[in-house]
């Protein structure tokens, strides 16, 4: 009787189980088919196709299936090569890892390649998809297209994309685009009405790589399980300020091309800061899964910003940009530009709302720094006055830090003062972190409670889940694009005109205040020149960079400064504002005069990089020498002048002193005595002093300012400080206006800058005294009685060429 029953038992359990096979079996598999144009890219390489495995080894079920095409414009067997190097190159798995190695192979397998050049190319892709989805055995819920491919290239690819490529029936569709979303307000406009054209708003997936990293999603998280101890105290009346930075040590090498048509604000500010600033400001959503709420409330707040002026921002550029971005662009012409891109900039902005009125939200980011990381600190007010004696043990700060990456910490954690509210942190999502460096973010580690997530995952892996699974939340709809533009595009263009900051290795120049609400770089000259004025007593500029320059030797027995062409004309204008410190702090004034000529330019640009120096109210700028054209024509010496460094830099126009070339009867007419009025205009200036600074080309014939060969003599024996001359020679203005050498030989300093490889032969004639005496190079009679004559010779002029050099 038991073994009937037991029998029985039996039949009906394998019945049961060939019941449930057979339903497996007759199951439709809901599949996903991904398209990555650009899948042999750059991009790609680094982090899509990683990403794209990570979806298929966390989310695929036999009831869960995707399939991988990569897309370029290479032809089918280059590109298949091309796309499966990449495969085998970057999804790597632990030898230990055989669950790794399986799911490898079986994605690898499922990885196709086609070529998309031509439409017919998206519609054959189009056909094969649709003769795919006809298969009994699953059915396609979604085509997504990832297109890592350059903006200017959206608007054919979506078209072909919706003309031949929409699955039929239910399946959504979903495109993936990478930033940059635009370049300004205008362009992103325009972008957005190609693509609406083609696609619906919930079809976009405009991609921010930032909000899928760890560090990030952690702000969200912290606020809505400590709304009750941390939200009340998230406002003006409790908040001094917040500080959200993205600093890189990296510089912009073999991205000079992109850097110089975005620079830091477009590339970081204005997409992954701002994002940042709307997950600390915003008004929380009921509930943090609630995607309509979370939209509307970081709309809204992006719409209370504060449009910032340029009072609001310093920017900065690092030493080397220029020079990496000649060696990247070989055409250049030798007079083109430089580049004023900014590749540091902080700016402060703030919020119109109940809620953080008067709160500064301080924004901070550049290349070349001192270290990789990023981090938002909100800083408290302390309104404690500490009577116990223990005061030094404390940390005086009470702080939230949300470390995004890097720094010292090394990872995304959240750092929250023990003289604040004690948070709460969820056991399924963080860990404490007890790893950790003593000091960090001003405080010591033990004043600290340090948390991170327990899960860390790559940004583009969470983010090509997030397209999978609809979390639009992840993403920049087109309502928050056009918000923030319309924050940043007024700073950009009013920021076209500003002359960067300037700094190298030593970044504390790049020191900033806060000062009435708007941000100043912290004026060090201008400190100090107000602390010698109000002492009375002679002060000596400490460079800000002297550490990087060295006496090179001699030259002629002067003082010798040789390196690159960039570091040569760095050290230059550098001298050349100390000395102009000495002379203010001592007299309150500092006369500086200014040869022309294409060296010259490169010297006018680099001083225009002190244009927020104080220093600038007290000089006076004299011409060495003019052409006899008018000083609106592009060969004036003037014209250069004033285009590169007089309208940048805060100068009264009254200190400025260009040469009379013309006047009633002409250019450079005798009969008008401009050499006259000149003369008399700098000796009514200066007085019973001299020049304090003179700084000189030299020809490649040996001729200095307007000082020729075979007129030296005449001019050294003029009664008068300026003369007329004559350029012989093939010259395209061959009448001039010069100062003498009586003039310049009685300056206090002159400083001779050559520079280029064609000045070799020059410089060459020079270093050989005896040749260059028989030669009366007129170079050679620029002598100062009382002052200093230095010399500043770029490498590849000098190279060679002086055997004691």
């Amino acid at each position: 009787m038991f073994g009937l029953f037991y029998i029985c038992i039996l039949f009906l359990t394998l019945q049961s189980v060939k019941n449930g096979h057979s339903i497996q079996q007759n199951s439709v598999a809901e599949q996903t088919n991904i398209v990555l144009i650009g899948g042999t890219g750059d991009l790609a390489r680094k982090y899509l196709w990683k990403g794209f495995f990570t979806l298929f080894k966390q989310h695929r079920t036999p009831l869960k299936q995707f399939n991988f095409l990569g897309a370029s414009r290479l032809s089918k067997e280059s590109g298949y090569k091309q796309m499966m190097d990449i495969l085998e190159e970057t999804l790597t798995c632990s030898e230990r890892d055989d669950a790794c190695m399986i799911a490898r192979k079986e994605f690898i397998q499922l990885c196709t390649y086609v070529q998309l050049k031509t439409e017919v190319d998206y519609q054959n892709l189009g056909n094969s998809l649709q003769k795919a989805s006809q298969d009994s055995s699953i059915r396609e819920i979604s085509r997504i297209f990832y297109l890592s491919v350059p903006p200017f290239a959206y608007s054919e690819i979506v078209q072909r994309i919706n003309r031949y490529c929409r699955a039929s029936g239910d399946a959504s569709l979903k495109v993936v685009l990478e930033k940059p979303f635009g370049s300004n307000l205008k362009s992103a406009q325009e972008m957005t009405e190609e693509l609406v054209k083609h696609l619906k708003e919930e079809e976009i997936y405009r991609i921010d790589h930032y909000l899928g990293k760890p560090g990030v999603s952690q702000i969200l998280r912290f606020r809505s399980e400590n709304i009750i101890t941390f939200e009340p105290i998230l406002n003006r009346d409790h908040v001094e300020s917040v500080q959200i930075v993205l600093k890189e040590k990296d510089d912009c090498r073999r991205r000079t091309a992109f850097y110089d048509n975005y620079g830091v604000i477009r590339d970081v500010i204005q997409n992954h800061m701002t994002e940042l600033l709307t997950l600390i400001a915003m008004d929380l959503p009921s509930h943090i899964s609630n995607l309509t709420e979370f939209h509307i409330n970081k709309l809204k707040l992006l719409k209370e910003i504060v449009i910032p002026s340029s009072k609001d921002a310093v920017i900065g550029q690092y030493s080397n940009y220029n020079l990496h971005r000649r060696k990247e662009k070989p055409d250049q012409k030798q007079d083109e530009k430089e580049s004023k891109t900014a590749t540091f900039a902080a700016v402060v902005l703030y919020i119109n709302n109940p809620r953080w009125q008067g709160v500064p939200f301080v924004i901070i980011s550049g290349k070349k720094l001192d270290e990789r990381t990023a981090y938002v600190k909100i800083l408290f007010k302390n309104n404690i006055f500490n009577i116990h004696s223990a005061v030094k043990e404390q940390c005086q700060m009470r702080q939230v830090v949300f470390n995004i990456q890097g720094g010292k910490l090394k990872r995304p954690c959240v750092l929250v003062s023990h003289n604040l509210p004690q948070p709460l942190f969820s056991s399924g999502y963080w860990q404490k972190v007890s790893d950790i460096p003593n000091d960090m973010f001003g405080c010591h580690k033990k004043h600290y409670t340090v948390y991170g997530p327990l899960i860390e995952s790559d940004a583009y892996s969470t983010l090509i889940g997030a397209v999978v699974n609809g979390r639009k939340d992840l993403f920049i709809g087109t309502d928050e694009l056009m918000a923030s533009w319309k924050i940043w595009t007024p700073l950009l263009n009013n920021l076209n005109s500003k002359n960067p900051h300037f700094y190298g290795n030593d970044i504390s120049v790049l020191d900033f205040e806060l000062i009435n609400g708007q941000l100043q770089f912290v004026g060090r000259d201008s400190e100090m020149l107000g602390r010698c004025r109000s002492s009375h007593m002679t002060c000596e500029l400490q460079p800000q960079t002297r550490e990087l320059y060295k006496l090179s030797g001699e030259f002629r027995g002067n003082s010798l400064f040789t390196g690159p062409e960039a570091d040569v004309v760095h050290k230059l204008s550098f001298d050349i504002m100390e000395y102009a410190f000495t002379a203010i702090t001592s007299r309150g004034v500092f006369h500086l005069a200014l040869s022309g000529g294409s060296t010259s330019l490169k010297l006018f640009r680099q001083l225009a990089k002190h244009s927020s120096s104080p220093l600038w109210r007290n000089i006076h700028i004299w011409m060495v020498d003019e052409r006899c054209v008018p000083i609106t024509d592009k060969m004036s010496n003037f014209y250069n002048l004033h285009n590169e460094l007089l309208q940048i830099v805060r100068i009264p126009y009254f200190n400025i002193h260009p040469m009379l070339t013309r006047l009633q009867n002409g250019l450079c007419n005798p009969e008008d005595k401009g050499v006259e009025h000149y003369d008399a205009l700098l000796k009514y200036y200066l007085g019973n002093n001299t020049l304090d600074y003179v700084v000189l080309g030299v020809g490649s014939d040996g001729h200095t300012a307007s000082l020729f060969h075979g007129l030296a003599q005449a001019q050294h024996e003029s009664t008068l400080g300026v003369k007329l001359s004559t350029c012989p020679g093939n010259c395209p203005v061959k009448k001039r206006m010069t100062m003498t050498f009586d003039t310049l030989n009685q300056s206090k300093t002159i400083s001779v800058l050559i520079l280029g490889k064609h000045k070799q032969n020059i410089v060459k004639k020079i270093c050989g005294k005896e040749m260059a005496e028989e030669l009366k190079l007129p170079i050679l009679q620029v002598n100062p009685i009382n002052g200093s004559l230095l010399w500043y010779i770029d490498e590849h002029a000098i190279r060679n060429t002086c055997d004691d050099s």
